[in-house]
């Protein structure tokens, strides 16, 4: 958890598409 919220905060795009996954698990 705390390496994932690293490469968000350094890299953003990396965070949108891991979002995307999260979001497309959820649907």
């Amino acid at each position: 958890m705390d390496n994932g919220a690293d490469i968000h905060v350094t890299e953003p795009e990396s965070h949108d598409k891991a979002m995307s996954l999260v979001q497309g698990l959820m649907h």
